[in-house]
């Protein structure tokens, strides 16, 4: 059976990944878990430019967060409870700003009509 790494937890690859179930980390990697969640919300998703990149960063970031949500640690302390809390909450508000963005970015587009007139030295000349 093989095994693979994700943020701190290791899970085995026959598991059943579509019934979530909380996952106990230690204090480090939760610890890690919160601080990439401020990273792509502070920092990853202000280097997106343009429409594709900002979808692909919704990927990975509803992904994480889905993962991260997941954590639970018994020996985390108020601080860290209080980080992971305000985490989620700074990565979801991010995700609805990206929705907002993109929107943004299909209204500034110009709608292209459909060309009347082809080239002339077009193989192919509509016929009507």
């Amino acid at each position: 059976m093989s095994y693979y790494i994700c943020l701190g937890r290791t899970l085995c690859s026959g598991q059943n990944r579509d019934s979530p179930t909380m996952n106990s980390v230690n204090v480090a990697a939760f610890r890690q878990s919160y601080n990439h969640l401020f990273t792509l919300a502070n920092v990853a998703y202000h280097a997106c430019v343009g429409e594709s990149e900002i979808r692909n960063w919704k990927i990975v970031a509803s992904r994480i967060l889905n993962e991260v949500k997941l954590n639970s640690c018994s020996r985390a302390k108020p601080y860290d409870l209080e980080q992971y809390s305000s985490a989620i909450a700074c990565l979801e508000t991010t995700l609805i700003k990206a929705d907002e963005r993109l929107e943004r970015l299909n209204a500034d587009r110009p709608k292209r009509l459909p060309s009347l007139h082809r080239a002339a030295n077009d193989p192919h000349p509509a016929t009507h």
